[in-house]
């Protein structure tokens, strides 16, 4: 799966960039401008970028400009509605430009030129997005399931303009449902509050802000909503449905996952929790059940962002004392009820990249309260001791990211994309 910046300022043409690019097994970044364009790319290390030339404020031009001086190694392809750009002289001295297309873009032209200056997209990394397409499909069980008696009543009604078909899954605070947007006509994900948790301001406070968080986020590795809204006393958020599992249900189906999928999996949740970050928000709940791996393309998705907050945030949605988190992945500052950052975030998915190589989490004890002792205290074993087929540079990776001590783990997700693009794959 190549890594394509797509830096446009139409909204409609964003849409369809990211629809053909993740037809095509591409990852598609958006950028609104040249200058949104120019921080993504040190962030995200695109393979490949598709420029608009004719934007406001930052335009096409001023972003070749900046990569000619900072000399980034990376080819563009021009689709503007613009006539005559191959004769202007600033373009033509940027050697990165490969080639021109018109607007409207001819997509079979475009995938050819992609083809071209991504060939094969590095035959062993091809290879590898191939198995993790296969992997996830022998694994994956999101058929719907048996409506109970609790949930059938949801069942062919409408909600937000939906009609909900059946049950995909349930948890402490809520259900989720397969439905069909009628507008849209296209299959949807229905996230539905609880008879129990509407009782609970605090739950509806993170329900809402869960959806209201996920509207700010648009990154290929985060879940998408359409909409959200509180009809017939029922809180429900919609989102993008794909076929899937979660990653925890794949551990538990094949005991551990070899390690050239998961480095896959694991770059595509460091660069969502990137763009989490970014906003100045931290997940707080990474695990392996909160990433969702799709069937067709491979491509993972963080979800669950009810625990979402600030860096700096002084509102407290839970109660004083309740540690937000699952034992498993959660890290020695959660446990001690210190004050998190993006650095908790990477210790959590250290905690579950390491579940998924080895097939169980790095801390275990027989009750939650020793589970966490055990983060703070417990020094952590190389997953290359454990499993010597595990390049042991990964191993130091994910080593460095359950450091107990903040200060000792990587700063931020560019970090740890920056050494996991150094692993060899084969």
């Amino acid at each position: 799966m190549a890594r394509i910046l797509v830096v446009e300022d139409d909204i409609d043409m964003q849409d369809l960039y990211t629809e053909f690019l993740l037809k095509a097994n591409h990852q598609a970044l958006i950028a609104s401008n040249g200058e949104e364009g120019l921080k993504k790319i040190p962030r995200f290390r695109p393979d490949l970028i598709i420029l608009d030339m004719g934007m406001p404020r930052y335009n096409g031009l001023h972003l070749l400009l900046s990569l000619r001086r900072i000399d980034r190694n990376v080819p563009i392809i021009i689709v503007s509605g613009k006539v005559g750009m191959k004769d202007d002289i600033e373009i033509k001295l940027c050697t990165q430009v490969k080639a021109f297309l018109y607007k409207p873009v001819d997509l079979n032209a475009l995938k050819k030129k992609i083809d071209e200056f991504i060939p094969s997209f590095y035959t062993v990394e091809k290879a590898v997005a191939e198995e993790d397409r296969n992997f996830i499909t022998k694994n994956a069980s999101t058929s719907c399931k048996p409506a109970i008696s609790k949930s059938s009543s949801m069942i062919g009604s409408l909600l937000g303009g939906c009609k909900i078909e059946c049950l995909l899954g349930e948890g402490g605070s809520g259900k989720v449902y397969r439905g069909l947007h009628l507008a849209m006509n296209m299959p949807v994900a229905i996230k539905v509050l609880s008879s129990d948790s509407i009782q609970d301001v605090n739950e509806i406070n993170r329900f809402v802000r869960e959806g209201r968080l996920l509207a700010q986020i648009t990154h290929p590795n985060i879940v998408k909503i359409i909409n959200m809204g509180h009809e017939s006393n029922v809180y429900f958020i919609v989102m993008r449905y794909i076929e899937s599992e979660n990653l925890l249900n794949i551990i538990k189906a094949k005991k551990y996952i070899p390690y050239s999928i998961m480095l896959n999996i694991t770059k595509q949740v460091c660069m969502g929790l990137s763009a989490v970050h970014d906003m100045n928000l931290v997940h707080r709940d990474i695990k392996p059940s909160n990433i969702l791996l799709e069937k067709a393309t491979g491509i993972a998705q963080i979800i669950d962002f009810g625990t979402v907050r600030g860096n700096k945030e002084d509102e407290k949605i839970t109660e004083d004392g309740y540690i937000v988190g699952t034992p498993y992945y959660v890290s020695p500052e959660q446990c001690l009820g210190e004050s998190v950052d993006k650095r908790s975030d990477i210790y959590s998915l250290g905690c579950s990249v390491f579940h998924g190589l080895v097939g169980y989490p790095p801390f275990m004890a027989d009750n939650p309260m020793d589970t966490m002792i055990s983060h703070v205290r417990d020094p952590i074993i190389s997953p290359h001791s454990l499993k010597p087929e595990i390049p042991p540079n990964f191993s130091n990776i994910i080593v460095k990211m359950l450091q107990k001590k903040p200060q000792d783990r990587y700063g931020n997700m560019s970090e740890v994309l920056e050494d996991l693009d150094k692993v060899k794959l084969g």
